[in-house]
């Protein structure tokens, strides 16, 4: 059998220890989140630029298992206030398991109004900034996919840490030890929100050509979010309310 050249056996011994690294993080994450020791970082952020980073990481992936993957950016600024980075790790979490379990159709990580994709949410609302109340928009950030489907009930078995994707019987041939959703639901939970799942055949009309051609192909498929404030247009936090 042929032998790796030397440098790409270096670059494997490299992307393994960069993933046990990750993994020891995140366990490490989850204990200080059920400790309360877990710190949050609040600050302005660009949330499109985020999610094009987000897909353009797993777009390749996408592409070699022939599924259609897109981003379309909403209208207008979006700079969010809240903890980039545990948002980035939440929507890596999303975009990866979808493309890990989507065989065939597409994917398409979005940015959209939260009301419009579950009437429970309100447009506009407001947080506190340095003892201020500002007027923000609630945004759902997520994704939309036409794989196997997720279930209410496989969801909290991820936030609970008992889903193994073996053991549920999802006949993606993709393997998933759940143990990445568990984190996102703990993290999601770091920032006074949680985990949300819509029924794709219930919001389709808000997603585009590829996504509401292979729902009616195949009749399956998923929305995963969470909700996070973005300023009104242009304020970026300025606006107080009074």
């Amino acid at each position: 059998p042929s032998k790796l050249n030397p440098f790409r056996s270096f670059q494997i011994s490299l992307l393994q220890v960069h993933y046990a690294l990750n993994m020891l993080n995140n366990i490490l994450d989850v204990n200080k989140i059920k400790t309360g020791s877990f710190k949050t970082n609040n600050a302005p952020f660009d949330l499109e630029d985020l999610m094009r980073r987000a897909t353009t990481m797993q777009a390749v992936k996408a592409q070699g298992r022939g599924v259609m993957m897109s981003f379309d950016p909403p209208q207008g600024p979006c700079i969010a206030y809240t903890d980039e980075d545990i948002v980035s790790r939440i929507v890596t979490n999303f975009i990866s398991n979808a493309v890990k379990f989507t065989s065939s159709g597409a994917i398409q990580p979005f940015i959209l109004p939260a009301s419009s994709i579950e009437r429970k949410f309100d447009d506009v609302s407001s947080i506190d900034i340095e003892g201020e109340s500002v007027k923000v928009r609630m945004v759902a950030v997520g994704v939309a996919d036409t794989g196997p489907g997720l279930t209410q009930e496989l969801l909290n078995l991820a936030e609970a840490g008992l889903f193994n994707s073996d053991s549920q019987g999802m006949n993606s041939g993709a393997k998933n030890s759940g143990f990445g959703l568990h984190l996102a639901h703990q993290l999601a939970g770091t920032l006074g929100t949680r985990i949300h799942l819509s029924d794709l055949s219930y919001t389709q009309g808000l997603f585009n050509a590829d996504i509401a051609k292979a729902v009616k192909e195949q009749k399956s498929g998923t929305v995963l979010f969470v909700v996070v404030p973005v300023f009104e247009d242009g304020n970026h936090g300025k606006e107080k309310v009074l």
